[in-house]
């Protein structure tokens, strides 16, 4: 796919598109769409083939360690010597042609060299889902957390990823976005067919965005695609639909265990008593080895980050303040309940992280 141009075809789409493919409410039915695309391209080559996810919060603490970062997988950091080109992994020596011809390069950014600063955790993925009333206040904390936090740490360089799409994993991440996001749908009946806010349109003025905005490049109803087990997508994940048995987590009863207050605030659906694997984000693919030290703060992205990236700096930041206050504010990290806190380890390979395609059946929240 990166001899054929595919690849520098979908990275014209999105570059040409990026103003209003983020930081705006078509951010998530967008790439759902995109990653869709790139999907049904790569089974056109290989049928058998599906887009896998890589589920980064589990790798929250160390990103740098990750797997996928393996020089078996897509490669570490790239060389400093050779203007960071890839030169492990097997994205090592490839070449892209858009929008000029040049090697694939990573940058880690973190605090030393050839590492990245912790981000995200499983935990602030749950209160997240727990906590969103509505489409758009989601939409912007996902964004604005887990989703810049990754690309800001590997996508280019001084964190600019406005063409991180050249990178194979940018789509293992977005598929792991839609996951969450399609996690955050099931986890109440009103959510599944929810959007709201207001877009920016190509023609320069803001809308509110509704089930007949047709999206961006592809002309597609928005409302069309929200529900991902029905046509035109037909697919699934395996965490939410899955034959797996359910195993007891321990991370999720610890946090039962907090004080009656912190607990209603920052997961009120466990609060209430709910039983729903869409109510969490803990892998059942778990070791049990446990942190050694508080729960780490995830990165805070800057204000020049925003400004770099053409997105609304008061919108981005406000959204810094709320991730940092789970942890700073409620001092949940230094509750004598959560010392042990669980550090999540996916044991199986990414290519077990799947989405489930074409045949997906599954429940129905009509």
């Amino acid at each position: 796919m990166y001899d054929d141009g595919t690849f520098d075809q979908l990275a014209e789409i999105h570059s040409s598109n990026f103003r209003f493919i983020h930081d705006y409410p078509q951010f998530l039915v967008w790439h759902r769409l995109f990653i869709h695309d790139f999907e049904t391209r790569m089974m056109s080559i290989d049928s058998d083939l599906t887009l896998p996810y890589w589920d980064a919060a589990n790798d929250f603490d160390a990103p740098h360690e990750a797997e996928v970062f393996s020089s078996h997988a897509f490669g570490g950091n790239g060389s400093p010597d050779d203007n960071y080109c890839l030169t492990d992994g097997f994205m090592a020596g490839l070449k892209v042609n858009y929008p000029w011809t040049r090697c694939v390069k990573r940058d880690f950014q973190g605090p030393h060299p050839d590492t990245i600063h912790s981000w995200h955790s499983p935990v602030f993925i749950t209160s997240l889902i727990q906590t969103s009333s509505n489409y758009d206040e989601f939409r912007q904390t996902l964004e604005h957390s887990l989703h810049n936090a990754i690309h800001f740490s590997i996508g280019g360089f001084n964190g600019d990823f406005s063409r991180s799409h050249h990178h194979s994993l940018f789509f293992l991440h977005h598929a792991n976005i839609d996951r969450i996001y399609a996690k955050w749908q099931f986890s109440h009946p009103h959510h599944l067919d929810a959007i709201d806010g207001r877009q920016l349109t190509t023609s320069g003025y803001e809308t509110y965005i509704t089930h007949d905005y047709r999206l961006v490049h592809y002309n597609v109803r928005a409302g069309d695609l929200l529900r991902t087990l029905e046509e035109p997508l037909c697919y699934s994940y395996d965490d939410i639909i899955s034959d797996k048995p359910k195993l007891s987590n321990a991370v999720e009863h610890r946090l039962r265990l907090l004080p009656k207050k912190l607990l209603k605030k920052y997961f009120p659906k466990f609060f209430a008593g709910e039983e729903s694997d869409m109510n969490h984000d803990f892998s059942d693919m778990r070791s049990l080895s446990t942190l050694s030290q508080p729960l780490p703060a995830p990165l805070a992205l800057p204000k020049e980050f925003f400004e770099r990236m053409g997105f609304n700096v008061s919108r981005g930041l406000d959204v810094q303040k709320r991730v940092l206050k789970l942890r700073e504010n409620s001092k949940i990290h230094n509750l004598p309940q959560l010392r042990g806190l669980i550090k999540i380890k996916v044991l199986a390979s990414i290519n077990e992280n799947q989405r489930i395609t074409r045949e997906a059946k599954g429940p129905s929240l009509h």
